[in-house]
């Protein structure tokens, strides 16, 4: 399995994203005529984890699905890979926008991993991070930060954890943002990249940093700074997820700050795409579709 999840990285590093997929299902398949179940699961955790990134949510639901039957009919339950199986999954609910679910998923793991004793490892440091993202989404930035916080403190004391540090760091410059606190805010997010720069390969969740300096940076009226951020992000996050949500999510931003500086046609354009991408993942009478052919709309009517 060793040298299988080696060449999965190398794909992945190439962004070749039908060859990660290619390669997960005919792992699965000879998995299959095995009885080796624990590792069947485990491939399908991470072909729910490369559907998950290229928003393609149902599939990586199925899964999921699959790959906690597996434990359950082995007994496993109480056992910190199950738990880590399961963060994964509310994180798949929190990008659905199943907010509630994600939070009493994440809440079960909590319970299974302080049952275990287990406080004071990376699997609990993650599920705090996981926390804190909910709350985020819920806009109780207050909970969001303290979680934050306390996985911050947690992976300070591993090594080899300036990945980790960096997507929390992220995630805590994000909320200080929308709290109003844009020079903090530019301070963490600056961190986070200096972190995320200096590490040997490519991180695909470098997009998330680079977007939220971005958004500071708009913030503070330096267009033109925002839009070079903006699209190093856009880049990223096709090379290795696609056009998935968060790609439409980006173009939506950089329309806006085509908006601001005068570029109707530009704005127009990118706000189009990203209505188009919304509407192709979530369908057309999702929230976020609905959201951006009204602003599309009015857009188009401005004179």
């Amino acid at each position: 399995m060793k040298e299988f999840f080696e060449r999965l990285d190398g794909l992945y590093r190439a962004g070749d994203k039908a060859g990660v997929e290619a390669a997960l299902k005919e792992k699965i398949r000879e998995m299959a005529a095995t009885e080796q179940a624990a590792q069947r699961a485990s491939l399908y955790n991470e072909l729910a984890g490369f559907y998950r990134g290229v928003s393609r949510y149902e599939e990586s639901l199925d899964a999921f699905q699959q790959a906690c039957g597996i434990f359950e009919e082995l007994g496993l339950e109480q056992t910190q890979n199950y738990a880590t199986l399961l963060i994964n999954m509310a994180g798949l609910y929190r990008l659905m926008k199943k907010l509630k679910d994600a939070e009493v998923l994440f809440l079960k793991v909590k319970q299974i991993l302080e049952d275990l004793n287990c406080r004071v490892d990376y699997v609990y440091a993650s599920l705090l991070n996981n926390l804190s993202l909910v709350y985020q989404d819920m806009g109780q930035m207050r909970d969001g930060i303290d979680y934050a916080l306390q996985a911050l403190e947690l992976l300070e004391n591993f090594e080899n954890m300036e990945h980790e540090i960096a997507t929390t760091l992220g995630n805590l410059a994000s909320m200080r943002m929308h709290e109003g606190d844009t020079q903090d805010a530019q301070r963490l997010i600056l961190q986070a990249i200096s972190l995320y720069e200096k590490m040997p390969q490519e991180s695909a969740h470098h997009s998330t940093a680079l977007a939220t300096y971005a958004a500071i940076l708009f913030l503070h009226k330096q267009y033109e700074d925002s839009l070079r951020f903006y699209r190093q992000a856009i880049a990223l996050t096709e090379k290795y997820f696609g056009k998935n949500i968060e790609y439409a999510m980006v173009e939506y931003n950089i329309s806006k700050v085509y908006a601001a500086l005068g570029d109707k046609e530009s704005a127009v354009r990118c706000l189009k795409s990203a209505a188009q991408l919304a509407e192709a993942i979530f369908g057309a009478e999702h929230h976020q579709s609905k959201a951006y052919r009204a602003e599309l709309k009015q857009l188009q009517e401005l004179s």
